[in-house]
């Protein structure tokens, strides 16, 4: 069993007297890994696992990177759960972390917390990391505090990807009523080189709905690769931009690092980009099977 906290939100009755409504379980999740290169292979140097988030680690013959695929346990993310993951990838390592599935972050009572998500990644002299999860969705109501901090040398090389996917819309759901705060940090050698803010408060469906903002999109992707030849990638991935169907996406590059953003009416659509992006990022290499399931 893992630690639990509890919730608990006024309300009021049809006489207008206020009530307490019954504590709701929330999940507590404390995942922290070490991985080190011995022989030119990366390997597991250090493993804490503590509540609802899990590793697993896919045997891959011949491998030299180190693959993991996290998994939350607890079926998706409710308002009021603290889940905190740092991962550090030691010198010239390789590693893959992808997720099992597609996240979902569910409705919350009025006066609850929002559900807050931190995230560390730590790369050392000559490391390879893929930071590959599968997209998050949000349902109508859900209330998110998303933290993603990235710290590398230059000579290390990242490769992210995020998406993130507004309700249900095969049936029918909108997000009228969404509490979304969302950042993604990169510091190279101390210095921030990247800081992507994104907050939707509110009636996301009307916010976006706007050309200046999204354009009508219910589905978005930001997916960075920052290292010594990440702008040798810009033309080949913008040829690729400009033929996706159901995108409008673009693609900027400076300081040793590609940023991509994608926008999509349909989360179908905007999933396809992602892998063929990915895959041309990772020179043809099959992207994790769970993407591929």
């Amino acid at each position: 069993m893992h630690p639990l906290s509890n919730s608990s939100a006024p309300a009021a009755s049809s006489d207008g007297r206020s009530i307490i409504e019954p504590p709701l379980q929330r999940s507590i999740a404390d995942l922290r890994l070490q991985v080190e290169c011995r022989d030119g292979v990366s390997r597991l140097a250090g493993l804490r696992q503590r509540g609802c988030l899990k590793l697993l680690f896919p045997r891959r013959p011949a491998a030299d990177a180190l693959e993991a695929v996290l998994v939350n346990i607890s079926g998706g993310i409710a308002a009021g759960d603290r889940l905190d993951c740092s991962i550090t990838c030691g010198t010239d390592t390789q590693v893959l972390v992808t997720s099992q599935a597609a996240e979902r972050c569910y409705r919350a009572r009025q006066a609850d917390a929002a559900a807050t998500l931190t995230t560390e990644l730590v790369l050392e002299a000559g490391a390879r990391l893929e930071w590959l999860p599968q997209e998050t969705i949000l349902f109508e109501g859900a209330a998110l505090d998303r933290r993603l901090l990235i710290r590398m040398p230059a000579s290390a090389t990242l490769l992210l990807a995020e998406a993130r996917v507004l309700g249900r819309r095969g049936s029918g759901e909108t997000t009228r009523t969404l509490a979304l705060d969302d950042r993604i940090e990169i510091v190279r050698d101390g210095r921030p080189i990247l800081v992507d803010a994104l907050r939707l408060h509110g009636d996301a469906d009307i916010r976006l709905r706007r050309a200046a903002t999204g354009g009508g999109a219910t589905a978005m992707a930001t997916v960075v690769l920052a290292g010594p030849d990440a702008a040798a990638q810009l033309e080949p991935v913008r040829a690729l931009l400009d033929i996706a169907p159901g995108v409008e996406a673009g693609a900027s590059a400076w300081d040793g690092m590609l940023v991509i953003r994608i926008l999509a009416r349909e989360a179908a659509a905007l999933r396809a980009c992602i892998l063929h992006v990915l895959s041309l990022l990772r020179d043809g290499r099959p992207l994790p099977q769970v993407w591929r399931t």
